[in-house]
């Protein structure tokens, strides 16, 4: 788990400051998971551990899809997910959210863009209903990065919060 606190202090530098979270970075943390798993379990460890990442990714791409999260953050969450077992997965994505809602409301504010934001998921919502489909969210990428809010902060917090005792 320490493995994965001091990689989420180098993937957040990359994210806050290009916006992108390298492959490598995130391919390292896969393989520290991987090894992690094998001194902690074996075969049968790996392979739970695996699965969590596979559940999470399989959830998180549709929100990808979207445009509502990045490809680099589908990828941070899932092999964050691949540390934790059980229910502490759950716990992990829920915190991580929470914190990601906390910095957009604090971006919103001190930006004063609340009234744009919500105008845009209201539209967003509205059109899904009358289209009777799910469109993109974000039709340009480079929106996202400007509103959007980096995922290895809260995934940081996540990770921070598990060792801190919390779950």
């Amino acid at each position: 788990m320490l493995y994965l606190l001091l990689g989420l202090f180098v993937v957040c530098f990359f994210d806050y400051k290009y916006g992108k979270i390298p492959n490598p970075s995130v391919l390292l943390l896969a393989l520290g998971a991987v090894a992690a798993a094998f001194i902690k379990g074996g075969v049968l460890t790996i392979s739970e551990m695996i699965m969590n990442g596979i559940i999470v990714g399989m959830i998180f791409f549709p929100v990808f899809r979207i445009g509502a999260l990045g490809a680099g953050d589908v990828k941070l969450l899932t092999v964050c997910a691949m540390y934790f077992e059980g229910n502490e997965v759950t716990d992990f994505i829920f915190i991580t959210f929470l914190a990601a809602a906390g910095f957009a409301a604090i971006r919103m504010a001190v930006k004063r863009e609340f009234r744009e934001r919500l105008e845009k998921l209201i539209g967003y919502i509205r059109n899904c209903a009358l289209s009777g489909r799910i469109g993109l969210y974000n039709e340009n990428r480079k929106e996202l990065r400007k509103h959007g809010v980096c995922m290895a902060g809260p995934a940081l917090i996540g990770v921070m919060c598990k060792l801190g005792g919390l779950f």
